[in-house]
């Protein structure tokens, strides 16, 4: 019995020393781009994404276009409206009409596709271009 008692005082501070072991492991910081677990950066489908307007290629009837300087524009059939948006300036357009941008940056680029984010004027929206060149 006493020696039962013995073999479960020494496990008991066994565990209880195991247990308050004092190493701190750093995690190392993730590679960022944009803003982190943004979910717009896990979806490469083309798309523009917007309070002001949001279009994907793969809903069908929207068709895409990069001309040789950059020039990103797409239109859905549908109801004729549309978007041009030039990286180089950058300028947007929503059918024709000029929206202020306080930045636009390439956030990613990956396996030919690339992520886009526009802060309009006053920085009130985000808007997401993705497409694949």
């Amino acid at each position: 019995m006493r020696r039962m008692m013995l073999n479960i005082l020494t496990l008991s501070l066994l565990l209880i020393f195991a247990g308050c072991s004092h190493r701190s492991y750093e995690m190392p910081e993730r590679p960022s781009s944009g803003e982190p677990d943004d979910p717009e950066l896990f979806d490469d489908g083309m798309r523009i994404s917007g309070e002001v307007l949001s279009m994907r290629y793969d809903d069908g009837g929207i068709l895409f276009s990069i001309t040789p300087e950059g020039k990103i524009s797409a239109v859905r059939l549908a109801d004729d409206i549309g978007f041009e948006f030039d990286p180089a300036g950058p300028a947007l357009s929503i059918n024709g009409k000029t929206v202020g941008l306080d930045s636009a940056e390439m956030i990613k680029e990956a396996d030919g596709c690339k992520w886009f984010k526009l802060i309009t004027a006053g920085g009130r929206q985000k808007i997401y271009i993705v497409v694949s060149i």
